[in-house]
């Protein structure tokens, strides 16, 4: 009876531990395949090499078991890539497959969605590192911020049309005040969602760039500032065309980005335009001091964590060894007729989650700049 009882407790805690491990392995990426295609209609979803996601079901394990890859999983489900194909209007059959050739098309039907309506702007929004798309009750989605940070935007005065940006950022929960293993770990994927942000803002501006409506906005949220960092300049060689729109406003909610690392590459675009003469790119950003994510900080105490230096560089959002002075001075100096303002919120304490900033009237100042 003893050996029987032992035996099942070690069963169970195999079993537990089985499904733990899988359940961790299968966190590390968020997949956008299942999702509900009435609701989304307006949304952009990519992969972690910016392939822009088709509107057609893909099974998240389908996609688990391709490496987190679009393309991958293209070249394993032949007949549902045709089918994707005929939908987007691509004659593989004759061709050779491009996902080129299919990401364009993609990027193309959605920009056209976004141009049959009619508003005085158009808002895109971008989350940042470890949000998930669906997730057990309790916690709180990029779905869910999107909805929060839309209805409060709309009430400040900005009626914009919004266009919901979301990308495989990683997702795994969650920081611990003790756990050191498991903090590196989180802070491991941060790396690697930073290498994939660039990919993903190459991959945006191919919508951007077909939308008609002159006045264009960005709101991006922690990591999702270096998404829209990269959609407007180059951080990664590439010969897309960097947006062309004669107002394009920007606000960065505590960026997860270094400042002048980042904005050293301000004048690498692809474009005819005289932006060093009448810069189209107008920016506000919202820094907090003691936000713990971007401190790199515990959220109790904030006494350990490896800092903003480490795993990635946080500095701007965080204003680290005076980093907003830093980016003020480079902007001054190297592009004198480009618009850069900030608004500290340090008041905020250690909060860093986009919900926070989704409340009263804390956006106030920022949507009255989107709304110029």
């Amino acid at each position: 009876m003893f050996q029987s009882n032992s035996f099942c407790k070690t069963t169970r805690l195999l079993i537990y531990f089985t499904v733990f491990s899988v359940q961790s392995l299968y966190a590390q990426h968020v997949y956008f395949g299942e999702r509900n295609l009435t609701k989304h209609s307006s949304s952009l979803c990519f992969d972690q090499e910016g392939n822009i996601y088709p509107d057609f079901f893909i099974a998240d394990t389908a996609l688990q078991n391709c490496n987190h890859s679009l393309a991958i999983w293209y070249q394993k489900h032949p007949n549902q890539l045709t089918e994707i194909c005929k939908l987007y209007k691509i004659d593989i059959s004759v061709n050779k497959f491009n996902i080129n050739e299919l990401n364009d098309s993609i990027s193309s039907k959605n920009a056209q969605k976004i141009n049959q309506k009619s508003y005085n702007s158009v808002t895109f929004l971008v989350h940042g590192y470890r949000k998930s798309f669906e997730a057990p009750e309790g916690t709180i989605t990029s779905v869910i911020e999107f909805d929060l940070l839309e209805k409060n935007i709309d009430s400040l005065g900005l009626k914009s049309q919004f266009v919901e940006v979301y990308w495989d950022g990683t997702y795994d929960c969650c920081f611990s005040v003790f756990d050191k293993k498991r903090n590196e770990y989180l802070f491991s994927q941060f790396e690697n969602a930073q290498i994939h942000a660039p990919n993903v803002g190459i991959a945006l501006r191919k919508v951007v760039n077909q939308i008609e409506n002159e006045h264009i906005n960005f709101v991006g949220h922690s990591l999702g500032s270096k998404v829209v960092a990269s959609t407007l300049f180059n951080l990664k060689l590439n010969d897309i065309q960097t947006p062309h729109q004669k107002d394009i406003r920007v606000c960065l909610i505590a960026p997860a980005i270094g400042g002048t690392e980042i904005f050293e590459n301000y004048r690498s675009r692809n474009t005819d335009l005289n932006f060093k003469e009448k810069d189209n790119y107008s920016w506000y950003i919202l820094h907090n001091e003691k936000d713990f994510a971007l401190r790199k900080k515990d959220s109790k105490m904030g006494l350990f964590g490896p800092g903003c230096l480490q795993y990635g560089n946080t500095t701007l959002g965080c204003n680290y060894q005076n980093e907003i002075e830093k980016l003020q001075q480079l902007f001054t100096k190297q592009y004198p007729n480009s618009t850069l303002k900030f608004e500290n919120m340090t008041w905020m304490g250690k909060k860093h989650s986009l919900k926070y900033y989704a409340e009263g009237n804390i956006l106030k100042n920022a949507v009255q700049f989107l709304s110029k």
